[in-house]
């Protein structure tokens, strides 16, 4: 995005599996950025709508209850890193993204 944003795109498999298309959250939404050493293990919650195979690949939204209620995006893929994005003001509260080099993404959203 021109605006130092992120924009989640999808392929065309997982925009089927998500039941989305591409996603996107302009830097005003974008609270912080954080690295994290197992992507999986931040999805929790139930899946709406989605695909999700625990310990191996959880793409869609999954909604969070009780005291950590929220609404995330996620595209999560093996037992490899990733980042989480965390939004405010925005249809989702986190992005939750595997990804190569998660200090790459960190650094390329000024965070």
């Amino acid at each position: 995005m021109r605006d130092g944003g992120v924009v989640v795109r999808l392929t065309w498999a997982e925009r089927i599996l998500s039941a989305s298309r591409d996603v996107a959250a302009g830097r005003h939404h974008i609270a912080g950025v954080r690295e994290t050493p197992r992507a999986l293990d931040e999805v929790t919650g139930l899946r709406s709508p989605g695909l999700g195979l625990p310990g191996h690949a959880m793409i869609g939204t999954w909604r969070r209850f009780g005291a950590d209620a929220g609404r995330d995006f996620v595209v999560v893929r093996g037992r490899g890193h990733g980042v989480v994005i965390e939004l405010v003001d925005h249809t989702y509260d986190r992005f939750v993204l595997s990804v190569e080099d998660p200090s790459e993404v960190r650094t390329g959203l000024g965070r």
